[in-house]
């Protein structure tokens, strides 16, 4: 089997100095319980914050620095410290890591009978799946026609500022969420976001306003499930988001392909955030 490389300096080339160093605590407190190979990705359980382990997944391509996902909400640019808790297991630990079967060699081992009877199994222990499986589904059964070059979303705006300003306001308000403040820290410094997107609508501009709301709303449901569990539902945001986004695709040019590309995307967010985008969904549609 194909020899996974990873060194200590790529790890801290992908992470901050402060995750490096919690991860590097993580590692020597032995928060890495589970680590196995599939493939050229590696999986580990971690120990975190939460009652059960977060998932991490580290994928290994021909040549550069690995990619990292990991089930806990960090979004503050490269690898978090779960991430980095994982990596220096592989670097630091002598013993040979455990390789199980790829997701593909064992689908292989099925027959369609086993293998819907597996989905089914799946579902019947996380209903959530079924939704997934249902956005799958119909994509499969309705391909998107070919796109129109000649109407395609092309946004110019810089959405780096935009990115970093939403994190500097997540982060910002989550932390006055903990600390006890009753003052709305987010509505304000959203609504000026967002009146970027709006200066585009009013410009004619929607696809530019798009590519705004997209990083902003994206962020926003990023961190719903910790920022409702301290009462961030009360401020409003969903509902800014949504006039926002009505005019935005109103003003826009997408093709077809595009409009259910952005259909799926609000349907995900208005489920996550428990929100309403039926008129902007409505617009797509037509």
């Amino acid at each position: 089997m194909t020899q996974l490389s990873l060194s200590e300096d790529e790890i801290r080339q992908t992470a901050t100095e402060k995750s490096f160093e919690r991860g590097e605590d993580y590692y020597s407190q032995g928060a890495v319980l589970e680590i196995v190979r599939r493939g050229r990705a590696v999986y580990a359980a971690v120990e975190g914050s939460e009652a059960d382990p977060y998932t991490v997944r580290i994928t290994f391509g021909t040549h550069g620095i690995p990619e990292g996902t990991c089930t806990c909400p960090y979004d503050y640019g490269g690898w978090c410290k779960h991430l980095v808790a994982v990596g220096l297991s592989m670097v630091r630990e002598t013993q040979p890591i455990e390789s199980r079967p790829t997701l593909a060699q064992l689908l292989d081992r099925l027959n369609l009978v086993q293998t819907q009877g597996l989905i089914q199994a799946l579902v019947e222990d996380n209903p959530q799946l079924l939704d997934e499986i249902e956005r799958h589904v119909l994509r499969l059964l309705n391909p998107a026609p070919p796109r129109d070059t000649r109407r395609c979303y092309r946004p110019t705006v810089d959405l780096k500022p935009i990115r970093q300003e939403m994190r500097e306001i997540l982060r910002n308000g989550l932390v006055c969420l903990q600390e006890g403040h009753e003052d709305d820290p987010f509505t304000e410094e959203i609504s000026n976001l967002l009146q970027q997107a709006q200066d585009f609508v009013e410009a004619g501009n929607g696809n530019n306003a798009i590519a705004i709301l997209e990083t902003i709303t994206a962020a926003w449901a990023n961190e719903w499930d910790e920022l409702s569990d301290y009462g961030a539902d009360v401020f409003e945001i969903d509902q800014l988001l949504s006039k926002a986004w009505i005019g935005a695709i109103a003003t826009s040019d997408l093709s077809p392909p595009e409009k259910v590309d952005f259909a799926v995307m609000l349907s995900e967010w208005e489920e996550v955030l428990d929100a309403d985008f039926s008129e902007s969904l409505a617009l797509l549609s037509e």
